[in-house]
């Protein structure tokens, strides 16, 4: 809008929303693999250039330095190997022990809970029945219990006694 005899004219300005988080991973992503690239060309470049104007006998030191490289490079490899696969077994010794650590706590305070709560079971189902002379038989009414009883064999037939 503008004001009448205003020398300006309005000018309408969409705002761009800012990127959001994946956008802005693709781009540095995209910016990390330009200049990677540039930078491997130019270090190929620099290495092509250096092949062309090196002299005989600096050639020559370069092709002995890079066997002797060559034949210390499986050494090397053996070292940095070792060393890494040895503290990945710590790393995970670690985890490990820490994992245990943690179920043991858990499963500790879960079986004193469960005891708890049988323990406070069994005082109230003793507390709530009356008391029975179930548990007091006399060897009479024993005896009579057992002639009630049915007695067979362990072929299933009726024992005759």
């Amino acid at each position: 809008m503008t004001k009448k005899g205003s020398p300006h004219k309005t000018v309408t300005t969409y705002a761009t929303p800012a990127p959001t988080g994946d956008e802005l991973r693709q781009r540095l992503i995209l910016i990390g693999v330009g200049l990677a690239g540039a930078l491997t060309l130019a270090l190929l470049g620099g290495i092509v250039y250096w092949l062309f104007t090196a002299t005989l006998s600096t050639l020559r030191w370069w092709a002995g330095l890079a066997t002797v490289g060559a034949a210390l490079l499986p050494f090397l490899g053996y070292f940095l190997g070792t060393s890494t696969s040895r503290a990945h077994q710590e790393g995970l010794a670690a985890g490990v022990q820490t994992a245990q650590d943690i179920m043991q706590t858990g499963v500790a305070t879960t079986m004193r809970a469960a005891a708890d709560t049988a323990e406070v079971r069994i005082t109230t189902a003793h507390a709530l029945r009356p008391p029975t002379a179930a548990g007091k038989l006399t060897l009479d009414e024993l005896n009579r219990l057992v002639r009630t009883l049915p007695s067979t064999t362990a072929d299933g037939e009726r024992y005759q006694g």
